[in-house]
């Protein structure tokens, strides 16, 4: 038995009505039903006579709703006297770092926050990234410091932005780059590198991030290898072995010399470093910490927050530019986009979620049912892979969209399903204005059209009361197409959309987001081998020149990737990671 359980009991004993207690909890009528099973299993007692209208409580049943509910106010009370003794106790939060970056800015916060907060006291841990995350989970540690959200992947944790920072270049005296003043992203191109302090951070977590940054420049970077340490970068660069990459700014804190310069990389995207804590954390003084660390009870001014001289409203609008710097007619043309959703909703004959969604659905409505909303507006909705889910928590569902198909597909599916009905507003986000809030406001997947996305966060921010949730989907460039660009040199058209803008546009608003990243990954089979080729090309900038060209060994390059299966169909599994930003709305 537990507190959800018991609760579940009482309030059907008092509703006399399972149904009208899985209304009250946002679940389902079998979720309340199940709980309630496992009680009378373990008692091994029948609680409730189960009635065609309805229930009925045994003389057993009264006995234990009278004792339970009388012990479970007695806990509570029990509770809420330990916890005030936990109040008059200091405090000593254990805080992990792993790089010298990390700490030096760390501790002048924590003094500052100490001339408010004095019955606080901080010890710090050095660790790499591994050790203080296996810390944190078995509670040796409050928190620690890190630029690899993925970490918020692992069960109970979570990532709260803490502050910007840069990535440094160290080259030798034999590199191209040793006499530029200024190194941009894009001067890595076709040059070796070498990513440094491989050691103190998880590699596999470092390669991809580095690759984002020079995906949004429109290249694969060479990485060549990692150094361990300073000195092993130091002695790389000088032996012309390459040009070392620091994923943080080091520039202050090495020399350069006559043999080698450091420079600060110039990149149109924030290096960010988070606080990793545990989700579910109730310690007020740790609670008042992490707000104060992410920046909510400071001004940007203050210590520790990064002046951005970056606009990433006109990044992101870059970013949403084709190969050939031009914008998609779907975004610009609003009739292309209801004629592109009126053809595809016309294949649409059933419901059915993406087997995907249903793990990125089961963390958003985790995110709100504590909430309790009356009312959640959904931003592009598409076929409805989180529609269905959100309705049923809530008392009022909205969705937004441009196309007359979409909303129709999803109402139609809301009434087959005995969903609550579901409201429709056709209106592109950008142009609806309405005088009232929603309780939530969810976006995913669908910002491919908001050309100006500041303006646009700016409105969810205004007329969400409780939380907004925006996200999308990211993923690494598959590796079939980094050998193809490797061996045979062919140019690919990148998605330079990500997820980093969000926050960094949400961070020049004076809004410190949390982030989560979930591990998804899809298995896609193909029928014929024509069907591969098409997919495994399909980012090829001139992709029929190309074939042209070199399609004999595009075609081997696919082999490797691409396994057939005794039936003569073809499979490839896709791992990629769904992002999930969110915040409370600020005035």
């Amino acid at each position: 038995m537990n507190q959800h359980n018991i609760q579940y009991f009482l309030t059907a004993v008092e509703e006399q009505s399972f149904s009208r207690t899985a209304r009250k909890y946002f679940v389902s009528q079998a979720a309340v039903t199940q709980q309630i099973a496992s009680i009378e299993k373990e008692l091994q007692t029948v609680l409730f006579i189960r009635k065609n209208n309805g229930i009925e409580v045994t003389e057993a049943g009264l006995y234990f709703y009278e004792k339970i509910k009388k012990l479970l106010e007695e806990y509570r009370e029990i509770s809420g006297n330990l916890r005030r003794f936990r109040e008059e106790k200091p405090e000593t939060l254990l805080i992990g770092v792993s790089t010298l970056q990390e700490y030096e800015w760390l501790i002048p916060c924590l003094k500052k926050f100490s001339e408010t907060d004095k019955r606080t006291g901080f010890q710090v841990r050095a660790g790499s990234p591994g050790q203080l995350r296996d810390m944190l989970k078995n509670g040796k540690l409050s928190f620690f410091l890190s630029d690899n959200p993925i970490f918020a992947e692992e069960d109970g944790l979570e990532a709260l932005p803490a502050y910007c920072t840069g990535i440094s270049i160290i080259a030798g005296t034999g590199s191209p780059l040793f006499d530029k003043e200024e190194i941009g992203i894009e001067d890595l191109k076709g040059i070796p590198l070498i990513l440094a302090e491989a050691e103190r951070r998880d590699t596999e977590w470092c390669d991809f991030e580095f690759y984002r940054f020079c995906r949004s420049a429109g290249f694969v970077p060479e990485v060549s290898g990692h150094a361990a340490s300073f000195l092993e970068a130091v002695i790389l660069a000088d032996e012309g072995k390459g040009v070392v990459v620091y994923m943080e700014d080091i520039s202050g804190r090495y020399r350069e010399s006559p043999f080698r310069k450091i420079r600060q990389l110039k990149v149109s995207v924030c290096m960010q470093k988070f606080l990793i804590h545990r989700r579910k954390e109730e310690n007020p003084d740790l609670l008042r910490l992490l707000k104060y660390l992410s920046g909510a009870e400071r001004s940007h001014q203050k210590i520790g927050r990064a002046d951005l001289k970056s606009d990433f409203g006109v990044l992101w609008k870059e970013a949403l530019k084709q190969e050939d710097g031009s914008y998609s007619r779907r975004l610009l043309d609003d009739t292309a986009e209801i004629d592109f959703w009126h053809r595809f909703m016309e294949k649409k004959s059933i419901y059915r979620q993406d087997p995907w969604a249903v793990r990125m659905s089961g963390v958003v409505t985790e995110l709100i049912r504590d909430m309790r909303p009356e009312s959640i507006l959904e931003i592009g909705p598409g076929w409805g892979n989180y529609t269905m889910d959100l309705a049923s928590i809530c008392e009022e569902m909205y969705c937004l969209d441009l196309s007359p198909d979409v909303l129709d597909y999803i109402k139609l599916w809301a009434k087959k399903l005995n969903k609550p009905e579901i409201r429709t507003i056709l209106s592109k986000w950008e142009d609806y204005e309405e005088d009232r809030t929603y309780d939530i406001i969810f976006a995913y997947n669908c910002f491919y059209r908001m050309l100006h996305l500041r303006e646009c966060l700016e409105k969810m921010n205004r007329m969400a009361g409780k939380l907004c949730i925006i996200g999308m989907g990211l993923g690494e460039v598959e590796n079939y197409y980094r050998e193809m660009e490797k061996a045979l040199q062919v140019r690919l058209a990148y998605d330079k959309k990500d997820y980093i803008y969000f926050i960094n546009i949400l961070y020049q608003m004076g809004i410190d987001a949390n982030i989560q990243i979930i591990p998804l990954s899809k298995d896609i089979t193909f029928q014929t081998w024509e069907q591969v080729v098409q997919y495994g090309t399909s980012c090829l900038y001139e992709r029929q020149a190309e074939m042209n060209s070199h399609g004999p060994e595009i075609e081997n390059i696919l082999k490797k990737y691409f396994l057939r299966k005794r039936d003569g169909s073809y499979h490839y599994r896709y791992d990629y990671r769904g992002t999930l930003i969110y915040w409370k709305p600020a005035g």
